[in-house]
């Protein structure tokens, strides 16, 4: 865990985006907690968007890294 902690600080000082979920101790009934808690970090979810809003952020954030100028 301190290594890999010190791996991910090096990277960010480097200019190196990191993301990370944590499993639950508690959470196997949670398999894909890790992943949702990924997903919401990349795209801007909270608990507190409706639906309707998160459909929206993760559209305009798929829209935004499918775009590549030639």
């Amino acid at each position: 865990s301190r290594l890999c902690d010190e791996f991910a600080e090096r990277c960010r000082d480097r200019g190196i985006a990191i993301r990370a979920g944590r499993g639950l101790a508690h959470g196997r009934l949670l398999a894909f907690h890790p992943l949702i808690e990924l997903l919401q970090e990349v795209f801007g979810l909270t608990d507190r968007d409706a639906p309707r809003e998160a459909r929206q952020k993760i559209a305009a954030q798929m829209e935004y890294r499918s775009y590549s100028p030639v």
